[in-house]
């Protein structure tokens, strides 16, 4: 026979205010540097470290994003092995859910392994990103002090009347 849990309103409430919350944080992160976009320099190599400065704010809150994901998940897994079950005995659910007997608790924890593989790959990449970029803006620098041009120094008054 099918078992199913069936959802309380109260775990329908707290689901949709995670999700929009984290929805909200993660659009308040993709997007950082448009919001913070008028507190850039006028001088072209300063706006750009600026930038790249907002870029690791945004890789420090993806981070804790995912690493609190990662805890999120481990729990979840930890509590449907000792179960049995998916969803685990005593948990609450924001939706009626069809209970699955965990048969081989292996499967589950490669699951995991693959689910926390992603997460880690999505950190280190945005990490290296970073990295890379501070490293390409020191190489900036280095060629910008060899050839100094002047037209590459622009006037923040001219630029702000321009239309």
């Amino acid at each position: 026979m099918t078992r199913y849990i069936e959802p309380t309103l109260r775990s329908r409430q707290l689901f949709f205010l995670y999700v929009i919350l984290l929805g909200g944080f993660a659009l308040f992160v993709s997007h950082l540097d448009d919001i913070l976009l008028p507190l850039l320099s006028c001088d072209p190599l300063l706006a750009l470290e600026q930038t790249i400065v907002w870029s690791l704010v945004s890789t420090i809150l993806t981070t804790i994003l995912y690493l609190s994901l990662s805890v999120t998940v481990i729990y979840y897994t930890r509590r449907a092995v000792q179960s049995g079950q998916w969803p685990a005995k005593g948990m609450t659910v924001p939706f009626r859910t069809k209970v699955t007997e965990i048969k081989n608790p292996r499967s589950a924890w490669l699951y995991l392994i693959i689910v926390l593989t992603i997460f880690t790959s999505s950190i280190v990449r945005q990490w290296l990103a970073h990295d890379k970029s501070r490293i390409e803006l020191v190489q900036i620098r280095q060629w910008m002090q060899v050839t100094p041009n002047p037209a590459f120094k622009r006037d923040c008054r001219k630029s702000a009347a321009a239309p």
